[in-house]
């Protein structure tokens, strides 16, 4: 991540020579956990990128509940996390970005309940380009490069915002038949989209996402 420098004002296009130098680090064997301390093996560093937001969510509604809020949301770009309802009684609606189109276009709006944490990854929002090609910031481990799955978005909805933040980045790098093959879970759901146009829905959102016309013609299909 940085060697890379996306999100920083200079990123770079490392050589294979210094990725294949740092791959060896790369590895949850390199973190070590006794009681409450943790100690990383020489070389390595932490990057939390993949699941700090989520966390967060999961500790603002627990705050936000202690403080006496009984209806809200928070928004984490990328993130959201949600209390109860809007004041008329009906449950939040929020867009799902379309990640072939600009910030204000969707692809369809989600029903969110109380409790619910949403979490969406893409290679949409941070990247940067050089000699025609597209670098985004979500890194493969296994190739030290940007992940290059069938997948433009994943997102995933859940009561455990760690777990959609965690999941949507896995997923994401992974792509769409193992994303599909995790769809089945009462824990999660997700929502989808692959290279050839199509969003792939969770069965248990049915009646809980509704599509939205947009310019990429979409074609929507669910997972039971």
């Amino acid at each position: 991540v940085s060697l890379w420098g996306i999100p920083t004002d200079s990123p770079y296009v490392p050589t294979q020579q210094e990725i294949d130098a740092l791959l060896p680090l790369v590895g949850p064997e390199h973190l070590h956990l006794s009681g409450d301390t943790a100690t990383l093996d020489d070389g390595c560093a932490i990057d939390l990128g993949g699941i700090a937001k989520g966390w967060t969510a999961d500790q603002l509604r627990e705050y936000a509940r202690e403080l006496g809020a009984e209806r809200g949301y928070v928004s984490l770009g990328g993130n959201l996390m949600i209390i109860g309802e809007r004041p008329d009684g009906d449950p939040f609606k929020f867009g799902l970005r379309d990640p072939q189109g600009d910030a204000s276009t969707y692809l369809g709006t989600v029903t969110l309940e109380d409790g619910c944490t949403m979490a969406t990854t893409g290679g949409y929002e941070r990247y940067f380009e050089e000699d025609g090609i597209r670098y985004h910031h979500v890194l493969d481990p296994r190739t030290g490069y940007p992940a290059d799955s069938d997948l433009l978005s994943v997102a995933v909805i859940s009561k455990d915002g760690t777990l959609a933040d965690y999941l949507s980045t896995t997923l994401f790098v992974q792509g769409l038949e193992a994303a599909k093959a995790a769809a089945g879970s009462e824990d999660y759901a997700l929502v989808m989209v692959d290279q050839e146009n199509n969003v792939w829905i969770s069965g248990s959102l049915r009646g809980n996402f509704e599509p939205h016309e947009t310019d990429a013609d979409y074609t929507y299909i669910y997972i039971d």
